[in-house]
């Protein structure tokens, strides 16, 4: 069954939108396993083109690097510092239960604001 058709059913009421989103998620699993598998050689068509952004299949194609990461784990400052904010996470999250926590000098620490998470489903496949 196309997605569209999916769609259409759980539209119409002839199809349980939680079943309808299992279906969706094992389609999803398997188009992002046949995009990881084909990637690489996409990527090197792509670079054929000779320009960065151009017009092919009837889409524009961008050709980019994605970010580059920056390991610190080695640097034992940048520990101490990750176990600072920890701590501090920590005292924010007991705030927000409505205690009271000073810091080192005695002075209350206001409380970050918390945003709730909006309800999502977790499927296993």
């Amino acid at each position: 069954m196309s997605i569209q058709e999916i769609l259409d059913n759980v539209r119409n009421g002839d199809m349980d939108p939680l079943k309808a989103f299992i279906q969706l998620k094992a389609k999803e699993k398997a188009a992002k396993a046949a995009l990881d598998e084909i990637q690489v050689e996409a990527v090197e068509k792509a670079a054929t083109y000779g320009e960065k952004t151009f017009k092919a299949f009837g889409v524009e194609v961008g050709c980019k690097s994605s970010a580059g990461r920056w390991d610190f784990k080695e640097l034992g400052w940048w520990q101490d510092f990750e176990d600072k904010k920890d701590d501090a996470k920590k005292a924010f999250k007991l705030i927000d239960r409505g205690k009271t926590v000073l810091d080192d000098d005695g002075v209350v620490v206001e409380p970050a604001k918390y945003t709730p998470g909006k309800d999502i489903i977790s499927i296993k496949l």
